[in-house]
């Protein structure tokens, strides 16, 4: 009894000096990464620039409706030899007789008709903008998917390692049994030997397990804008998400998907490109206005000062009647490309279709291999327990000790790796549906 007491604490011990380095470390919920993540992580940095982008070529559009208006001034000084001679016979003769002529101009120009030029403008930039914040939208959701998956990863590594160093306490009290037996006589070295490699080769397990924590760790690290080697612990309780049926998620993806709603607004602005191309036909009327200022001033001559100010206002009409078939070539381009933008998004919600199905079935599997993987490690460590007991009380055999051993360690590695994937599913899941980002 006394025995068993001083080895239960040991196991204690060693637990919690395996926790401790998690237990110092400052606590990183989920929440907290995508926080981070938001607020720091490169690809959203770019995407927060590329709306403002699409902000600025959404206003740009709509100044065809505007008038133009442009100034002008100049001013010059010099000198000149002036030789004048006229039918009264008054003749002037001066060198080096300075002056000054200055001018001064604003014109306006609004079109007033071109062909629905300017709205069809208008709607391209409009469609090409909605499209780049769609786009925007979708490295939100990739990134966000991207750290939701990446913690899910670190929770399994995190409780595969605990695990495999259950099992590796497990595997030190079996090399202790045995090494007790073979002391008494009961059993062969080769036992022993044989406890000793298993107990190896469940250290080299943890050995992995830690490195793969790690590495996944480094990954989260990158995407929330951390030193890759930032200690940090995790909240191990992390939960499944639930899945709307497969139906609801498809009709989702189809109307809030990032990608696709970018694909369709390529469409319409493709579409709007081949009304710009077709305004072409129809003439341009341009109200024009401007206001001028002339003053010239020279030292010698009939005329020593002249200066004049005025305005204009009137009507301009332009209509091309021929361009060498120009028009009709980039009428055909215009309409090749909006052919070519419906390919690509009835091919995009093809594979799109494609994806969401994988990610549910994945989902669907994962949980119906969970069930079974969850009840399956409850009965694997039962057995663990008892067969190390029956064992140290020579009832079984050093095999059959082994083997439970070995199925607990496959089925701890294995039912984690089964966690992460599933989740990795269901985010999947949610992500092409569009229900990630709002």
């Amino acid at each position: 009894m006394r025995d068993g007491l001083q080895r239960l604490l040991g196991v204690l011990m060693l637990m919690g000096l395996l926790q401790a380095p998690c237990l110092m470390a400052q606590r990183l919920s989920l929440a907290d990464a995508l926080d981070e993540a938001i607020r720091k992580n490169f690809r959203l940095t770019i995407a927060r620039l590329d709306s403002a982008s699409a902000n600025a070529m959404e206003r740009a559009g709509k100044a065809g409706y505007y008038p133009s208006i442009d100034a002008a001034a100049n001013g010059i000084t010099g000198e000149n030899n002036i030789s004048q001679r006229t039918a009264s016979g008054v003749n002037i003769d001066r060198s080096g007789a300075g002056f000054t002529n200055v001018n001064a101009n604003a014109t306006m120009q609004w079109t007033l008709f071109d062909g629905f030029r300017m709205m069809a403008v208008d709607d391209q930039m409009s469609n090409l903008a909605d499209a780049e914040r769609e786009r925007a939208r979708g490295s939100y959701a990739r990134v966000i998917g991207d750290v939701m998956t990446r913690y899910a990863g670190v929770v399994a590594a995190e409780r595969a390692l605990a695990g495999a160093r259950a099992a590796l306490v497990l595997a030190e009290r079996r090399l202790e049994i045995a090494a007790a037996r073979k002391a008494q006589g009961q059993a062969a070295a080769t036992v022993v030997a044989q406890a000793e490699i298993d107990r190896n080769n469940v250290r080299v397990q943890v050995e992995r397990l830690r490195t793969s924590l790690m590495l996944s760790r480094a990954g989260l690290n990158t995407l929330i804008v951390r030193e890759t080697r930032d200690s940090f612990a995790v909240d191990t309780t992390l939960s499944m998400p639930t899945l709307p049926p497969a139906a609801e998620l498809e009709s989702a993806m189809l109307s809030r998907n990032p990608e696709i709603l970018a694909a369709e607004r390529q469409v319409q602005a493709a579409t709007a490109s081949e009304r710009e191309v077709a305004s072409a036909l129809w003439p341009r009327i341009d109200a024009v206005g401007g206001l001028q200022l002339t003053n010239n001033i020279t030292e010698a001559g009939f005329i020593l000062e002249n200066r004049t100010t005025g305005w204009s206002a009137g009507l301009q009409m332009r209509y091309n009647i021929f361009r060498g078939a120009a028009d009709a070539q980039a009428a055909e381009l215009a309409r090749v490309e909006t052919l070519r933008r419906r390919a690509e998004i009835d091919d995009l919600r093809g594979q799109m279709r494609l994806q969401l199905a994988s990610a549910i079935e994945r989902y669907e599997q994962g949980r119906r291999v969970l069930e079974t993987e969850r009840r399956t490690l409850a009965a694997a460590e039962r057995n663990a327990e008892i067969t190390l007991v029956a064992y140290r009380q020579g009832l079984v055999d050093d095999m059959d000790v082994r083997q439970s051993q070995q199925s607990l360690v496959e089925i701890l590695t294995r039912l984690a790796q089964t966690e992460s994937e599933t989740y990795a599913a269901a985010i999947d899941a949610l992500r092409l549906s569009g229900r990630l980002v709002w």
